[in-house]
């Protein structure tokens, strides 16, 4: 969710062959190219090993709105 400036993540995953180790979203870079860490999220283990949510607000700055409605940004 975009509201103004500020970023909320939130999601599930699962599917993963052990427990999370950490999540983040990564940007910018296009579609199939890697990038570095621009926020932590949280995240918590679900019942199913390899499963749960994450979370995460951010505020972001004019360049990073860009980047994120240009879709350069990726949860990893």
């Amino acid at each position: 969710t975009l509201n103004g400036m500020e970023m909320t993540l939130v999601g599930t995953y699962e599917g993963l062959s052990g427990p999370a180790q950490a999540a983040h979203i990564h940007g910018p870079a296009p579609e199939g190219e890697n990038a570095g860490v621009v926020f932590p999220l949280t995240f918590t283990e679900g019942a199913t090993p390899g499963s749960g949510t994450l979370a995460g607000v951010a505020t972001l700055t004019e360049a990073q709105l860009a980047e994120l409605q240009g879709g350069l940004y990726y949860v990893n």
